[in-house]
């Protein structure tokens, strides 16, 4: 049962690597972060809940991070919903706002995208915050690899277990993403998130 249970854990771990680029690097300069007030709350997706706090840090904003087997509106029961913390980062890039997920505390969990940040890398995603919804946009990794095979040197990157790393610089991530984030099959499909009512 438990080696079950180890196998599933590793599909899932390999199925989410697949639908983020990871980096060793942050994408957020500290001197170009911005600070979004209506961010600062409970987002929930159907599967997800993700809790927004401002750091003591100013440039930071905590993020407490929830995954739920079950839709997690279903208030009558759960079949096991994890935790985990992030460090997150927001800065703009051509006027496109981005935000840098870093691990803040490692622990042993089943929360599949703790576990993709073991290995000390770092993610990142486009957003966009229209009243009361939050899109997420994951970029496209399979693009990314795809286009890093015939193209490697337009980004530093290393590849591991089948899974791209970026390794450049901040300035050189910045300046990759604002060459390509207007191609189309650049981001993946947008998770969905709506801010609770407190």
């Amino acid at each position: 049962m438990k080696k079950n249970k180890n196998l599933i854990m590793l599909s899932m771990i390999s199925l989410l690597s697949s639908c983020f680029v990871s980096s060793i690097n942050s994408i957020c300069k500290e001197e170009k972060s911005i600070v979004i007030p209506e961010l600062n709350g409970i987002w929930q997706g159907e599967h997800t809940r993700w809790t927004f706090n401002p750091s003591k840090d100013s440039v930071f904003y905590d993020l407490g991070y929830e995954e739920c087997q079950d839709p997690i509106d279903q208030t009558s029961f759960y079949s096991k919903c994890t935790f985990s913390d992030f460090k997150t980062q927001f800065t703009k890039i051509d006027g496109v706002t981005y935000v840098n997920f870093q691990l803040a505390d490692k622990g042993v969990t089943d929360n599949v995208f703790e576990m993709c940040h073991f290995m000390d890398v770092q993610s990142f995603a486009k957003v966009v915050i229209n009243e009361n919804t939050m899109n997420v946009f994951m970029p496209n990794h399979q693009w990314l690899e795809k286009h890093l095979t015939k193209h490697p040197e337009e980004l530093k990157h290393i590849k591991k277990d089948n899974r791209i790393i970026i390794t450049a610089s901040t300035k050189e991530l910045r300046d990759f993403v604002s060459k390509n984030q207007n191609k189309r099959a650049f981001f993946k499909e947008s998770i969905e998130l709506l801010k609770k009512a407190i």
